[in-house]
């Protein structure tokens, strides 16, 4: 692992007077005054998508119009995260400072001490940035950085087991739970009211498709048109089709929205509530993509033991993982994928008030505290999510008390307020996992 001093772009001066009035003006968000009463928090893990980022192929969105031309973004390459990405994941930052500052896990000022903030992030350009805004946000002039692990032209294990071959697919059991879930068929799934009409509203956004998709030389070629397939790719499975284009597309809209580009989707996704129906897709994928249960554990379970073995330093006094054992704040900055398959293991939903089920916003992360009763001193782990709304994303709006991100409880081991036992949260957690995905610390 290395320090990766990777410059924080963008407006130096606007962010930093962003993240001074958050810093005098944020009020501590806990959801459920019961809990603070009874609860303090000791610690805390966050698993957190990175920023806002430029496309990941902008030469595959060319089949998927036949008179539209895409935007350009401001990148050195394709899904690289942008300027605007790295300044809103610095608000995120400072809310995060502020809010755990409030819950006594961080100081109010100044410097964390020595290894009471860790941070390691995969290999991505986008993820290794996201790491290094976060930090600068929360502890401006500290000059901390996220770990991430070496070299970076190869798969990290800890995000990626398959493709870093430690945790190969059984494609069969893989695409029998992938159809089941779908309801029998790929097409039949379609033919549900939320996705029909989504197919429908991304026709007409984009004037889908090329020809080829359809795998013809018919010019009528339509998104509904298109064949849907699980095909073999390399190590995995990968999703053909209306879902998987409407996927990409819809995702494509919701970063233009939030980098602050003008004529989103060609003016088809001017508002929030104009995109959200076209993600009913790019849920769909995840849900049958990263959600099954085959597939999130093979995908999750390297990353969700070193989210228990982290809390568990301090739950049990437990041997060292990844991070720092007296740390307060360890932050594993991935992406979407990663936060779906956790979702999927531990068998948890969550309802951003401003997004579909499930939703995992740029920058946004999912939240794992360490709570002991402060009459037993037994612990328990809460779950929340924290996300800026789009609107927040694109106005670039300065998180405080009046401004909140968006957050939800997650439900957990039964519980409606996402407070579970630590026992029962270690019975969830080791009865999920598929310890034979489970990766050596990263070096």
């Amino acid at each position: 692992m290395r320090r990766d001093p990777l410059h924080i772009s963008g407006s130096r001066n606007g962010l930093k007077q962003r993240i001074l009035l958050a810093a005098l003006g944020l009020a501590v968000l806990l959801p459920g005054a019961a809990v603070a009463q009874q609860f303090t928090v000791e610690r805390v893990v966050l698993v957190s998508r990175h920023g806002v980022r430029a496309p990941t192929s902008m030469k595959s969105l060319t089949d998927y119009t036949k008179s539209r031309t895409w935007p350009a973004w401001p990148v050195a390459q394709d899904a690289d995260l942008t300027a605007r990405g790295e300044e809103l994941v610095s608000l995120m930052g400072a809310f995060y400072r502020q809010h755990f500052a409030g819950l006594g896990v961080l100081p109010a000022a100044g410097c964390p001490a020595a290894n009471q903030v860790y941070a390691y992030a995969d290999v991505a350009q986008r993820t290794r940035r996201t790491g290094n805004a976060l930090l600068a946000g929360a502890f401006p002039g500290c000059g901390l950085y996220a770990q991430h692990r070496l070299p970076i032209d190869k798969p990290d294990p800890l995000f990626h087991p398959v493709e870093a071959g430690v945790c190969p697919i059984d494609k069969t059991i893989a695409r029998q739970e992938i159809l089941k879930a779908a309801g029998g068929s790929l097409e039949q799934v379609l033919q549900k009211p939320p996705y029909r009409d989504a197919v429908s509203k991304l026709q007409s956004v984009l004037d889908c498709c090329q020809p080829r998709l359809c795998k013809s030389n018919d010019s009528a070629c339509t998104l509904g048109a298109v064949p849907s397939d699980l095909e073999d790719k390399g190590d995995g499975l990968s999703l053909q089709g209306p879902i998987a284009i409407g996927s990409t597309a819809s995702e494509v809209f919701l970063l233009e929205y939030a980098q602050g580009m003008r004529d989103v989707a060609w003016d088809g996704a001017s508002t929030p509530d104009k995109l959200m129906p076209m993600l009913q897709l790019h849920d769909l994928q995840f849900d049958l993509m990263e959600r099954t249960s085959h597939l999130a554990k093979r995908q999750g379970s390297a990353l969700v033991y070193q989210v228990y073995e982290t809390l568990r330093q301090t739950a049990e006094r437990g041997p060292a993982p990844v991070a720092p054992p007296d740390g307060k704040l360890t932050v594993f900055v991935g992406h979407d994928t990663n936060i779906a398959n956790i979702g999927g293991i531990l068998g948890v939903d969550w309802q951003l008030k401003g997004y579909l089920r499930n939703e995992t916003p740029p920058a946004g992360a999912m939240a794992f505290e360490l709570l002991k009763d402060k009459t037993s001193g037994q612990y328990s782990v809460r779950l929340l999510y924290f996300s800026q709304t789009l609107d927040q994303m694109r106005n670039a709006v300065t998180l405080n008390a009046t401004q909140p991100p968006d957050q939800a409880s997650i439900p957990v081991c039964g519980n409606k307020d996402g407070v579970c036992a630590w026992a029962d949260f270690a019975k969830l957690v080791l009865g999920a996992l598929d310890m034979s995905c489970v990766v050596p610390t990263p070096r």
